[in-house]
């Protein structure tokens, strides 16, 4: 980590997220499979481990803004002015928003027929309201409405969140540029920027709300849908990452550990992971605030974990490959699960084996759907490269 967090562990970390995410949904939502067959070890610690796999949405959440500061840098380098800065900044925002709900919508267009057809869910895509909520992912922002509107893939709540965010983050980092920036840059030239950013990105917001509760519009349903946007616990956690980023905090702490009373590191990196399970386990449950000190735990197990797979190649590299495929896994392990759970359940009795095969089925088919994406870029581009 002399040089921060790379691409390559950016991924291992991605990795770890989603075999927690996959575990927290798999064990612990309910109606998924029949409880006694969920039993892992101890079905107490089966409980605890998948309450603790929430904290996979920080993990993701940290290594968006540590990218993020990484990306503005090059912007930044790029850029000719503040104003020029805040429109590539934005561009990048939107492409990125962009290419995740792609990402998404293809999910959708594939997996909700199928389901619509067999059963399974025939209400996610039953009436155009439904259909459109489903698509935006932004049901969990209207209360009520997972029942109602039978919400197609309830772990996408996330989607909308980190578009506010991206959008968001351009204006955090153009305030922080007033103090910690470069001190030739103009400070009006920043605070205009800042404003029109900030008018800009509340409009849209503002426009994305309306569009969400057209069907029933109030000001409580309104408030909850902003809260839903903006989710303090896991923007804390995004803001962490770029915080850790932006003044290069793990190139700091690894110059003084770096090769000095290694396997010390590396056993108070093993109890750094145990102490983070214990504590977030007792936050776990309807607590409301259970993900409260995630902003202090993430970036501690971030390090923990990077210090404790970097001496382990193998599992280095598989979970890398899993971070690669986690945006389709993601999308698609709920579905399998609903697909065909039941079935798989009734001649897998192992639960660590059925946990296995959901995941193995969600990166066959996220290998799938990335060459099938592969192909589809490849053939647009063609004709613009011939121009």
């Amino acid at each position: 980590m002399s040089a921060g967090i790379t691409k390559e562990q950016s991924r291992i970390i991605k990795g770890v997220a989603i075999l927690l995410m996959v575990y927290h949904h798999l064990f612990l939502l309910t109606g998924t499979a029949p409880n006694e067959a969920l039993h892992f070890f101890i079905p107490e610690f089966t409980t605890k481990l998948a309450y603790f796999g929430k904290i996979c949405v920080g993990l993701f959440a940290f290594i968006t803004g540590y990218s993020l500061y990484k990306s503005y840098d090059r912007i930044n380098s790029a850029a000719t002015g503040t104003r020029s800065f805040t429109l590539n900044a934005y561009a990048y925002a939107s492409k990125h928003i962009l290419s995740l709900y792609g990402l998404y919508i293809l999910s959708f267009i594939i997996i909700a027929p199928i389901e619509y057809l067999t059963g399974v869910n025939p209400h996610s895509v039953s009436s155009i309201s439904a259909t459109i909520h489903n698509i935006l992912a932004v049901n969990h922002m209207i209360p009520g409405s997972w029942n109602a509107l039978s919400t197609y893939d309830g772990s996408v709540w996330y989607l909308p969140f980190y578009a506010s965010m991206l959008l968001f983050f351009p204006i955090i980092h153009m305030f922080l540029e007033l103090f910690f920036g470069e001190k030739s840059r103009k400070k009006m030239d920043i605070l205009v920027s800042i404003l029109i950013s900030g008018i800009a990105t509340t409009l849209a917001l503002f426009l994305f709300v309306i569009l969400i509760l057209l069907p029933s519009p109030s000001l409580s349903i309104f408030v909850y849908a902003i809260k839903q946007l903006l989710m303090p616990s896991f923007a804390a956690c995004m803001f962490m990452g770029y915080l850790f980023s932006r003044f290069s905090i793990y190139e700091r702490i690894w110059d003084k550990l770096h090769n000095k009373h290694v396997l010390l590191h590396l056993i108070s990196s093993i109890l750094s992971l145990i102490v983070i399970f214990v504590v977030r386990s007792l936050l776990a449950g309807d607590n409301p605030a259970y993900a409260s000190l995630d902003f202090i735990m993430v970036p501690i197990l971030v390090m923990s974990l990077l210090m404790i797979i970097g001496y382990i190649k193998p599992v280095g590299l598989a979970l890398g490959f899993l971070g690669k495929h986690s945006t389709f896994i993601w999308f698609t392990h709920l579905h399998f699960v609903a697909l065909l759970g039941p079935k798989l359940l009734s001649f897998i009795h192992i639960p660590v084996v059925y946990y296995v095969v959901i995941v193995l089925l969600s990166l066959l088919t996220s290998i799938v759907l990335t060459f099938i994406v592969k192909k589809v870029t490849s053939l647009l581009s063609k004709p613009a490269n011939n121009k």
